[in-house]
């Protein structure tokens, strides 16, 4: 016999009561907006690619995610095209249409296109040497290709290399309608509609992707709402008093040059978190810490020395996914959500490394919705709010801090081919150091990406290797620490 929750005063067992408790819950609850059919008309422009807009750039086409691929899968052009007619449906933000007029930019979704925007490339005729040189022309040239007043700013391509090769698989997605977190649910969707084409039991109502969540339409809207709400601009005091007088800019090594992407540049160090004994998971949560924190705390350290400023300022990346509004869910939703805002951290007046630290974890965790704020006033709030934050220096650090980020196709693995230029030569960046760090199991990756006109390599290598000599020195500090307790 089975075991039985035992009565409670009111004649409901306790397993009933909790029942009863969570439809209760889910009937008080906001109904998330989800539309499941197809959306299209017009979208305001959010924050990051308000930001994007407003950055001078002649080839604001050239802004792309490219992931190139060995096929190790049975694929063909017609399996392909109806995966990315599937995809192109389900996902709004990938039929986003943007244009600049007097008054402004403005965007727009546009229906489904009537053939999906796949190419396929037969290289098979060709020797190794020649198909290589022919395959990353091709995607060179699909790289220049996107359109942002037409769309769709997806596009998939195919290249048969023959029998004796894996094919190549390039999916391509514009930056204005996709981040990195939704390149990701991109790839597990690509996944979901390879394994129903190929099961040979076709659904009648064609693929069948996960329900949607909210709708980037939707999500912009609420966004501009929220832009002029009370809520946002109670917000507005914690952004004008960050102590914006202690930071002081980087120097460059070349003042006169242009930040142009023609000249940009990348460096790359990394550490084997092996070496960090006394920054594990675990040790770390002793302090309230996580090893994000780690990376925060020893980039202030070092560009506050840097600058001589008694503060740092960072311009710090958050995915977007967390919100304040319990209606909307964008946890699959694909589009531009991820933002910036500008992290000051004054470490001045803390002692030693773990007070530092703990200051940092404190600066971080406080900032009010993960900076959410930040960017839908000053881009989207009314005019004194935007010409009040538009006032306020500019970071010349940008800071995305990405845990196992890296893209996994089951069938797929990553192709050795150039895919050619990602970002446009002629855009005017805004930030002098924009500054990519990879978290995994075994490594911390920094790939900083700067101006050859405004800084020598050799500059930006000092800079890393300063910053990793810090959380060297924190783990040797957290070391002393444990062993006087």
């Amino acid at each position: 016999m089975s075991e039985q929750s035992p009565p409670s005063r009111d004649g409901l067992s306790d397993a009933k009561q909790r029942l009863f408790a969570l439809l209760m819950q889910e009937r008080q609850a906001p109904k998330v907006l989800a539309r499941q059919t197809i959306v299209t008309g017009e979208v305001a422009i959010t924050p990051p690619q308000a930001h994007e807009f407003a950055i001078p750039n002649a080839d604001r086409h050239i802004f792309n995610l490219p992931l190139l691929l060995n096929v190790h899968l049975p694929l063909d052009d017609a399996l392909l095209r109806e995966i990315v007619r599937a995809l192109v449906a389900h996902h709004d933000a990938l039929r986003l249409c943007s244009a600049q007029d007097e008054h402004g930019w403005r965007q727009w979704i546009a229906p489904p296109p009537e053939e999906p925007p796949v190419t396929f490339v037969d290289l098979s005729a060709l020797d190794e040497a020649e198909q290589r040189a022919a395959l990353e022309a091709q995607v060179a040239a699909l790289q220049l290709s996107f359109d942002l007043a037409k769309g769709p700013l997806f596009k998939a391509a195919l290249f048969d290399l023959g029998p004796a090769r894996p094919a190549r698989l390039l999916l391509l997605a514009h930056h204005i309608a996709c981040d990195q977190y939704s390149a990701g649910i991109l790839a597990e969707d690509f996944v979901t509609a390879y394994r129903q084409l190929r099961s040979g039991e076709p659904h009648p109502e064609g693929i069948r992707l996960p329900p949607k969540t909210t709708a980037y339409l939707d999500w912009a809207q609420r966004l501009a709402d929220y832009a002029h709400g009370e809520a946002a601009r109670k917000q507005l005091g914690y952004w004008l008093n960050r102590g914006w007088s202690k930071v002081r800019p980087v120097h460059a090594d070349f003042p006169d040059g242009i930040n142009s992407g023609a000249t940009a540049a990348l460096v790359v160090q990394a550490i084997d978190t092996g070496e960090l004994e006394h920054l594990s998971y675990q040790r770390l949560k002793a302090h309230a810490a996580q090893l994000p924190h780690v990376v925060v705390y020893a980039l202030a350290r070092t560009l506050a020395r840097w600058t001589g400023g008694e503060a740092a300022m960072i311009s710090m990346c958050q995915h977007g996914r967390m919100h304040p509004f319990p209606d909307l869910d964008v946890s699959r939703t694909v589009g531009w959500l991820s933002y910036q805002y500008p992290l000051v951290i004054d470490l001045a007046n803390a002692a030693s490394p773990v007070e530092q630290l703990r200051r940092t974890v404190n600066e971080v965790e406080s900032v009010p919705q993960q900076g959410l704020s930040y960017g839908v006033l000053r881009y989207m709030g009314a005019p004194e709010v935007v010409a009040a934050l538009q006032a306020l220096p500019e970071p010349d650090l940008f800071v995305n801090i990405r845990i196992n980020s890296a893209i996994e196709i089951p069938g797929f693995t990553p192709a050795s081919e150039n895919v050619g230029q990602s970002s446009s030569r002629t855009i005017i960046w805004p930030r002098y150091w924009y500054l990519n760090v990879n978290i995994n199991d075994r490594r911390i990756e920094f790939q900083c990406s700067y101006n050859t006109a405004l800084h020598r390599p050799t500059t930006v290598e000092q800079f890393i290797r300063d910053t990793i000599d810090q959380i060297y020195a924190l783990d040797t500090a957290l070391a002393a620490v444990e062993e006087s307790a």
